[in-house]
């Protein structure tokens, strides 16, 4: 992004962080804690893009990599609304980042070590091989703090690189895409044989209802013939038992019949021995006579 088209006030920093770091002074090694803060902007790290036409030379010592401008636009631009947001930020974060201390503007003012000299001359620590005649990019990529000093560092890259990065990053983005796409995919399959084996479990039970449903008809049946078939054979035992009444009913009629009958015979029978026995007597009277 150009320089001139960053809005300052959308640069976030991130909580220091500690870091132990390594510095040999006249052949001694000593070992320091150094504190970062992360530097992005709208949640990406921050590319400045130096247009190669305001750039007039580049001189690399050591490992520091010297910019030469042409004019002041960058640093009146850039570079000087943003240490003035960084004073700010510090001075409004001061006693969250430095436990309870609270520091004026003046105090953070002469604590910051800027990468800009005479407005033209940019410091930048070099990471790749810079050669002049070519746009450049600064990463904006952090502050530091150390011995009650701190700045911001800015790592130089040149076109190439920076294209290789962003490129490579897009090649992240599809090849994360193209993960998710597969993952949900698989996922989808998944979903859909899942519907599948539902489907079908459905149909089976349908199919399980369904004889059940079949099991309780006939065995609805079954119970409406067995109960059909009991009531045949009460209706049968209650005929035959009517039919042996009748039966003994007519034998007893028949009986009382013959006794009657047999009754009648011996009354006639008796009558006529009477009837005998009158005759005898008679005649036994009328010979005595």
């Amino acid at each position: 992004m150009l320089y001139n088209h960053i809005i300052i006030d959308r640069i976030s920093f991130g909580s220091p962080y500690e870091r132990k770091k390594q510095f040999f002074i006249r052949d001694e090694k000593i070992i320091k804690s150094v504190y970062y803060a992360d530097i992005s902007y709208n949640n990406n790290c921050l590319y400045v893009k130096i247009p190669e036409s305001e750039i007039k030379y580049i001189e690399i010592k050591n490992n520091d990599t010297y910019c030469y401008l042409r004019g002041k636009k960058f640093y009146s631009n850039f570079i000087e609304p943003l240490e003035q947001y960084i004073i700010h930020t510090l001075y409004t974060n001061s006693e969250k980042w430095f436990n309870g201390k609270r520091f004026s503007h003046e105090k953070i003012s002469k604590c910051l070590v800027s990468n800009m000299y005479d407005g033209y001359k940019l410091c930048i620590t070099n990471k790749d091989k810079i050669q002049n005649g070519c746009d450049l990019y600064i990463h904006l990529k952090e502050l530091q703090f150390i011995d009650n000093r701190f700045t911001y560092n800015l790592i130089l890259i040149d076109n190439n690189t920076f294209l290789e990065k962003k490129y490579a990053k897009k090649e992240k983005v599809i090849s994360k895409d193209t993960f998710l796409e597969k993952k949900y995919a698989k996922k989808e399959k998944v979903i859909s044989k899942d519907t599948f084996l539902e489907k079908k479990y459905a149909k089976k039970e349908k199919v399980i209802l369904k004889d059940t449903f079949l099991e309780k008809k006939y065995a609805k049946e079954e119970e409406s013939e067995q109960e059909s078939e009991e009531e045949s054979e009460e209706e049968s035992e209650e005929e035959s038992e009517e039919e042996s009444e009748e039966e003994s009913e007519e034998e007893s009629e028949e009986e009382s019949e013959e006794e009657s009958e047999e009754e009648s015979e011996q009354e006639s029978e008796q009558e006529s021995e009477q009837e005998s026995e009158e005759e005898s007597d008679l005649t036994d009277e009328y010979y005595k006579e």
